[in-house]
């Protein structure tokens, strides 16, 4: 049974015994909820504190996410207009998908990859730099941006097999 109106801690996904229903940043937070209802919920409540410290939630900017395996239409409001529900979007760099698939990300990050290494090209051509210092700089500069974040995806084997291919 749940509690009182203002104990949102039946709202989330647990981790380790704790229910995590937000994530803050410095001007952003992410809501997490099991169900509309609940993030609906979640949402009004951080709608109804904001505005009693005079802040307003950016409607235009704020999207909506469902992480499942078949997709899924939800109606969440804000300050009376529907919010946007989107498929994908990037943050923090990263590119989040509504069915947690890691190949947009990955691709974009090999595009920026071979981007790094056309922007060093005048190092690649220089007869002056040793093998030895290009192959530390393509470590250090090139490999590292699809690499970035590895440990978080879910990676597919064709994935997989594209960024063994840089080395």
């Amino acid at each position: 049974m749940r509690e009182a109106a203002d104990d949102l801690t039946w709202i989330g996904v647990t981790f380790s015994g704790r229910t995590v229903n937000n994530l803050r940043y410095a001007d952003d937070i992410e809501l997490i909820a099991q169900s509309p209802q609940a993030l609906q919920t979640l949402l009004d409540k951080v709608e109804a504190v904001s505005r009693q410290y005079g802040l307003e939630i950016n409607t235009k900017k704020t999207k909506v996410m469902t992480i499942t395996p078949q997709k899924e239409q939800i109606a969440i409001i804000c300050q009376g207009k529907k919010l946007e529900q989107v498929e994908t979007f990037k943050y923090l760099g990263a590119i989040i998908t509504e069915n947690g698939d890691c190949s947009k990300e990955i691709q974009a990050r090999l595009g920026a990859a071979r981007g790094a290494v056309r922007s060093l090209d005048s190092l690649w051509k220089d007869r002056s730099l040793h093998v030895k210092v290009k192959q530390r700089l393509l470590s250090t500069l090139v490999w590292t941006v699809p690499l970035y974040g590895r440990e978080t995806r879910r990676l597919k084997a064709v994935d997989a097999r594209r960024i063994r291919s840089l080395r």
